[in-house]
């Protein structure tokens, strides 16, 4: 009894990586960008407050502190906590093989781009007003700028930030790995590539006796 051929079927052989370019895992699309926390909404705002307060008082008195004074200073406020947001939802940062991209496109869009390799040291910071919010700050020294960090994370989550330091560490110590050199027989020199090919002296041969 002959049974019918069944059709193939694409499944991944057990232990096969993904492909090139694709998913991270089986039955997951690409990791998207990730972003700052959304309570640092809430630290953007009390940063700005200084600044404008001199603007509002003086809207107030210009207006007499009528009713249409306290609109403006309202618009003003809110127009404050608009900008927050737009930073907010406009900075994104993923780790890209062997990089980190730091992307904000609030007027135009820029790219900092910080290669593994030159990261230095990776510290975490929980200023005042950060920590009642769980929030901490992460920079990225790459001995590159004076001492000056490089990059700089203002309001992640803890949790986060001690993943991320652990993530830019590992890989940059693994990009700065000396890579094995191999046995000295094995170094050869090709005419096209510029390698080293071990060279042999023939023995001259003896006429016959």
């Amino acid at each position: 009894m002959t049974h019918p051929a069944q059709p193939p079927q694409d499944h991944a052989p057990l232990g096969a990586g993904p492909a090139p370019g694709g998913p991270a895992l089986p039955g997951r699309g690409p990791v998207a960008p990730l972003r700052l926390s959304p309570k640092v909404l809430l630290i953007d705002p009390v940063r700005m407050l200084p600044s404008l307060l001199l603007p509002l008082v003086g809207v107030l008195f210009v207006g007499g502190f009528s009713g249409r004074s306290y609109v403006w200073a309202a618009v003003g406020l809110a127009g404050t906590v608009a900008f927050a947001v737009v930073r907010w939802a406009t900075l994104t940062y993923e780790v890209l093989g062997d990089r980190l991209e730091i992307r904000r496109s609030l007027v135009s869009r820029s790219v900092r781009t910080i290669p593994l390799e030159r990261i230095r040291g990776v510290d975490v910071s929980t200023p005042p007003l950060h920590r009642v919010l769980g929030l901490t700050v992460l920079k990225i020294d790459t001995g590159a700028s004076g001492g000056d960090e490089e990059g700089r994370l203002d309001g992640v989550t803890l949790k986060e930030a001690e993943r991320l330091k652990a993530v830019l560490l590992r890989r940059a110590g693994a990009a700065e790995a000396p890579v094995p050199a191999g046995p000295a027989s094995t170094r050869r020199r090709s005419r096209t590539s510029g390698s080293t090919w071990p060279t042999t002296t023939p023995t001259p041969s003896r006429p016959p006796g």
